[in-house]
């Protein structure tokens, strides 16, 4: 397998081989081999024939580098290969699941742990007694007072507005509809739903986290914070293990909007930041209307795409992220996303992305194509190698061939496809550590 490391070598496409024709064959016949031959010669020598293998599977926790079992979670023997990704079970304690991708499973046992460091502080003095004088206080008073909140709240929205900018806020979405239960107009009026996205965040995880346990945790850490005696600060203070973090990898603004603004209103500065880049309407719309994405993992889309800059047809990039079809692909998706602006940002600016064979290349400002693939593993089976020739035949012939082709990837690959894929004339990165990011 493949270390951290970079190789290269220069490589001269072998010319196809020809039968030369006899003198007796039919001028026919030497037409057809010529034909054949010209095809051919503008393949790779291991597209004509080649020895293919199976992606290996691997020991779940040897390939995340976790241990197999822990405190709410444990790996089930084996990862399995699927088509680039590694297929993880995983055993929870509410059953049994599978997470495709090793970023996937790393965010999720990421949020186990949170949750369980959650739980522990759940149990010390000063968090019962914190719950204690939240519950003596009207958290939850929009539901327990108010017979018809939501008409109330309509009711009196130009009174309530003048009073408090948090509870105007409040109102004004109960009255456009943007609130339509009076248990998100009390987390708004209070303040729950703020102290919760900074506790998530401080927390090293997703606000919007769709992890049913953590987003409850989460929910009760915040009614505490926000309601009784116990500010964030304090509460983080309660979680043990160092899980207390700020979150990196994102900018300041998108770290502040995250923070500071509304599910509703991070999804509206998403969509305009998408559209002001010139990504079509439709295709923006399909993206943010994706159920495999977050919030704020469609922030980062967008802030990301943004911090490329003048990279022309970023389309590409939006288009391949609204496709997803399933989580683990969705969550690969905001993988290449991450690679490819630290690229942007390391070696050399982006400028241009294609679609070959059905992955998106980069070209950069210093003439190479860069192909940023958020994948597990690589082993040179016969789909796996059929695309990269594909691709390779593709880019050699282009009218404008790049003068180098870098592939760039977090996961690792079989020796049979790092001698192959550097018989191209490839430059080659696997195991390549992921940059610091709210993606894993």
């Amino acid at each position: 397998m493949l270390g951290l490391k970079s190789f290269f070598r220069d490589h001269r496409r072998p010319a196809g081989r020809g039968i030369a024709p006899r003198a007796h064959r039919t001028g026919h016949l030497a037409s057809a081999l010529g034909l054949v031959l010209s095809l051919l010669a503008t393949l790779p020598a291991a597209a004509i024939t080649d020895t293919f293998e199976t992606a290996p599977e691997r020991d779940p926790a040897d390939a995340l580098q976790v241990p197999l079992k822990g405190p709410g979670y444990e790996l089930l023997p084996p990862a399995r290969p699927e088509q680039g990704f590694r297929v993880y079970t995983l055993q929870e304690e509410s059953g049994v699941v599978t997470l495709k991708g090793d970023g996937l499973a790393l965010q999720r046992l990421k949020e186990i742990s949170v949750l369980e460091g959650l739980r522990q502080a759940q149990t010390t003095e000063s968090f019962m007694a914190g719950v204690k004088q939240a519950a003596g206080k009207p958290v939850d008073f929009v539901q327990n007072t108010v017979a018809n909140p939501i008409g109330t709240a309509k009711d009196t929205a130009a009174g309530v507005g003048k009073v408090l900018s948090r509870i105007s806020d409040g109102v004004e979405k109960a009255v456009t509809g943007e609130i339509t239960s009076a248990g998100d107009l009390a987390r708004t009026l209070t303040g729950q739903a703020e102290a919760r996205r900074e506790l998530a965040f401080k927390l090293g995880v997703d606000p919007y986290t769709t992890y049913a346990p953590l987003a409850e945790a989460l929910d009760n850490e915040a009614t505490v914070s926000t309601a009784g005696s116990l500010g964030i600060s304090a509460v983080l203070a309660l979680v043990p293990g160092g899980l207390a973090m700020r979150a990196v990898g994102a900018t300041e603004d998108l770290r502040e909007m995250v923070l500071e603004e509304s599910r509703e209103e991070l999804m509206s500065r998403t969509r305009q930041a998408l559209i002001s880049q010139g990504i079509a309407a439709e295709t923006t719309d399909r993206l943010l209307q994706n159920p495999h994405y977050t919030p704020t993992e469609l922030a980062v889309i967008a802030y990301h795409l943004k911090d490329m800059g003048a990279l022309k047809n970023k389309s590409v990039l939006v288009a391949q992220a609204a496709d997803a079809e399933e989580r683990g692909l969705a969550y690969a998706e905001l993988r290449r996303i991450v690679l490819l602006l630290n690229y942007h940002r390391t070696v050399s600016p982006l400028s241009n992305m294609r679609l070959v064979s059905g992955l998106p290349v980069a070209l950069s400002a210093n003439g190479h194509a860069l192909l940023a693939l958020p994948y597990d593993t690589v082993a040179w089976t016969s789909e796996m190698a059929s695309r990269l020739i594909t691709i390779q035949a593709k880019l050699e012939n282009d009218p404008f061939p790049p003068t180098l082709v870098q592939l760039m990837m977090p996961g690792d690959m079989t020796d049979l496809a790092a001698e192959r894929l550097t018989s191209f004339g490839w430059d080659l990165t696997a195991t390549l550590p992921m940059p610091d990011s709210v993606i894993h």
